[in-house]
């Protein structure tokens, strides 16, 4: 099979297990467990990374993290976290308020991308791509602040689903 072929095919794979519907069920261990090869992160930095790489610098990325390494560390105003993840601390207070965030955006950048035209409001400026304010933001599912909310998805997002 071609690349071409196959990298269709993988994008067809992912969105068939990703798809909008388990994105918004998606729960905390989905979206990040160390070791797992299935968890929503380890497709978009490692299976996914033929399509568009972003290997590379702290799974902070992903806005929580499953932690591999579970030796205690303190929290600070940037970063925190529990026996079991790791998070940023403007997310949330908890790892799983954190996610919730995260899944917020992550449905959100997948609703605006099965929009027709969508591609149009993209814009790569500079350095790094940037999502032009594409749908109207929704509404957290849970505790977390909106208008920090809305500051970090008008500042664009690292993820993006087809």
């Amino acid at each position: 099979m071609s690349d071409f072929l196959q990298h269709y095919s993988l994008r067809d794979e992912f969105l068939t297990i990703w798809s909008r519907t388990r994105l918004a069920s998606m729960t905390l261990d989905d979206h990040s467990q160390a070791g797992s090869k299935d968890s929503f992160t380890y497709w978009i930095e490692s299976r996914l990374d033929e399509l568009g790489s972003i290997w590379g610098g702290s799974s902070f990325k992903f806005g929580v993290l499953s932690r591999k390494d579970t030796e205690e560390k303190k929290s600070d105003a940037k970063l925190s976290y529990s026996e079991t993840h790791g998070w940023y601390s403007s997310l949330g207070s908890t790892a799983e308020a954190a996610f919730i965030q995260v899944r917020c955006f992550v449905t959100h950048v997948a609703d605006w991308a099965a929009q027709p035209g969508s591609h149009q409001g993209l814009r790569a400026p500079g350095r790094g791509l940037q999502v032009e304010d594409p749908l109207p933001l929704p509404e957290p599912t849970s505790v977390g602040d909106r208008r920090s909310l809305q500051a970090r998805t008008a500042a664009g997002s690292e993820i993006a689903a087809g």
